[in-house]
């Protein structure tokens, strides 16, 4: 059984890989949208779409506009509603409208799953519903060919996506309105399965509760929540082969900072890279928050919460992971966003910038796109990453990195990898290192994947990603 399981997740691993730039096109808020394809954000003019929350769009392998959406209308890569594209099942103030996932081994055939805002009285069913896209139709720019198909009700405005542990089929999970329950349903080669895995396990969701963001880590290991009214996030185990939540872990929040404010609370959330880190924004609170997920440990977990910097907007949004590795900390009816730039680092050293990119076009809202978590999973890997202290070359590399320090004053350098899983895998201590010299390491013994590079460096700790081919 424990070879089954290592042999599943290394399928998975070398899966993601390979992971294209599907994520790289952002259309989000009011007329918004960045282009993440050169490495750098750079701001896009063209959008035709308004939401307040949730959003999703698409790109293919190479980074070109397929289609987004609020989750209400889908606009074609040429900014147009399809020809079926209106009066989808969503809302464009759901906390999580619209989430776009490839129909696996069916290229070119996407579903888009919506969910309904959640009005107090109701006014709807709050569905989950999902919508076929077939992008060989309509000259090429797609049309929609199952339109608001209800798979459940009612469900809350929470929805997440990770790919299961074989690599190619993707689970997708969301919570029951009024209970305790998470439905976890496979998307196969063969479409959607009728019967989700239910795991009744956590606070039950309702009311303002229902509003708040769900995420995976990109490992496929962790799901979370937040819950506005009651501002508090729960955090779960989540198994990527059964589908099956386990392991509660309620974390706890501060007060939103501003008076009259006491359900805005736990909004967006976003898991790091490697999962290590879980960072949380509240919606009257000015702090972004960091907590440490690697305990098992509710309470070593809960202490480890810190603020990473404070923003200067009254209303703070989601959080979403970009394809350069940084996490973009949306702020509602302003031109700015904020900017996480080193997530794999704890505290400040993670570097949060309040008003890390500035849009000239349109203005952000509370969202940004929903994407598949484990399309995250080795996001920010260049070719050469430098750093004002040191430089790593080749990355992704073979069998040998190469490291090579750019400030005279470091003398004594401990160098540490470590795999997805979080157990080192390579250490050495470097003494007397040489400005400009270059010091090479053999990793032919690795196996291919995704590892973390530490560089303790004086008091300097600086964690990089890299990828073994």
């Amino acid at each position: 059984m424990k070879t089954t399981t290592i042999t599943v997740f290394l399928i998975f691993i070398f899966n993601l890989l390979f992971a294209q730039k599907e994520n790289n096109m952002w259309y989000f808020g009011g007329y918004a949208a960045l282009d993440f394809n050169s490495g750098i954000p750079t701001e896009v003019t063209n959008s035709a779409m308004v939401t307040i929350e949730g959003c999703g769009s698409i790109s293919d392998s190479n980074g070109n506009l397929l289609f987004y959406s609020n989750g209400e209308a889908v606009w074609d890569k040429n900014h147009s509603i399809m020809p079926n594209g209106s009066s989808l099942g969503g809302h464009n103030s759901a906390t999580q409208n619209a989430l776009i996932v490839p129909y696996p081994n069916n290229p070119g055939f996407y579903f888009i799953f919506t969910l309904q805002q959640q009005f107090s009285p109701p006014t709807t069913n709050y569905n989950f519903s999902y919508s076929l896209i077939d992008m060989s139709l309509n000259g090429g720019n797609g049309d929609v060919t199952i339109k608001n198909s209800v798979l459940r009700s009612p469900i809350s405005e929470k929805i997440a996506a990770v790919k299961h542990a074989n690599g190619t089929d993707i689970w997708v999970t969301v919570h029951g309105y009024n209970n305790d329950s998470l439905f976890s349903y496979l998307v196969t080669s063969s479409g959607i399965t009728s019967s989700p895995v239910i795991s009744k396990i956590g606070q039950p969701v309702y009311s303002v509760n229902s509003l708040g963001y769900m995420k995976f880590s990109p490992d496929g290991s962790k799901i979370a929540f937040a819950c506005r009214a009651s501002n508090f996030v729960e955090l779960f185990d989540f198994d990527n082969l059964t589908g099956i939540v386990s392991n509660e872990k309620y974390l706890i929040l501060p007060p939103p900072t501003f008076s009259g404010t006491s359900d805005f609370g736990a909004y967006g959330l976003e898991f790091s890279s490697s999962g290590n880190f879980l960072y949380v924004t509240e919606m009257r609170h000015d702090s972004i928050f960091q907590f440490d997920v690697t305990s098992n440990n509710v309470s070593i977990i809960n202490n480890s919460r810190q603020s990473i910097g404070k923003s200067s907007s009254i209303d703070l949004g989601g959080l979403q992971m970009a394809p350069n590795g940084k996490i973009y900390q949306a702020k509602p009816g302003t031109l700015l966003i904020g900017v996480i730039n080193n997530p794999e680092l704890p505290g400040i050293l993670s570097n949060f910038v309040d008003s890390g990119f500035v849009l000239t076009n349109g203005n952000c809202w509370y969202g940004f796109p929903n994407a598949i978590a484990s399309d995250l999973l080795n996001v920010g890997i260049t070719n050469t990453t430098v750093d004002e202290n040191y430089s790593v070359f080749p990355n992704p590399f073979e069998d040998e990195i190469s490291i090579k320090m750019h400030n005279q004053g470091m003398k004594t350098v401990a160098i540490t990898i470590k795999n997805v899983l979080g157990q080192t895998v390579f250490t050495q201590q470097a003494n007397d290192f040489i400005m400009n010299q270059i010091h090479s390491i053999n990793l032919s013994f690795l196996s291919k994947g995704i590892y973390f590079l530490e560089v303790n460096m004086d008091s300097t700790r600086i964690v990089k990603k890299i990828v073994k081919e």
